[in-house]
């Protein structure tokens, strides 16, 4: 498969996970009565299951796809 191909798959299942996730309702911040929006919550998640966590290595993980930046990440997990 093509560089190119393989960009537009990966496009294309993206665009699914975001409309998907939209229509269910985990987008909602009241989902699951967390105080965390889910982007929190995947950061959460990554620094619980990984061994030695750094930003560097998280960055590049699926928890940064929603487009945050760790500064605004870290300023919300800290004033919770």
């Amino acid at each position: 498969m093509s560089g190119r191909s393989l960009d537009h798959h990966v496009g294309a299942v993206r665009r699914f996970n975001r409309s998907y996730t939209r229509r269910i309702g985990v987008l909602r911040d009241d989902f699951l009565k967390s105080p965390y929006s889910l982007a929190e919550a995947r950061v959460l998640y990554e620094l619980a299951h990984r061994q030695k966590p750094t930003a560097g290595k998280l960055l590049p993980s699926s928890a940064w796809t929603t487009g945050i930046s760790a500064a605004s990440c870290a300023a919300s997990m800290s004033a919770g």
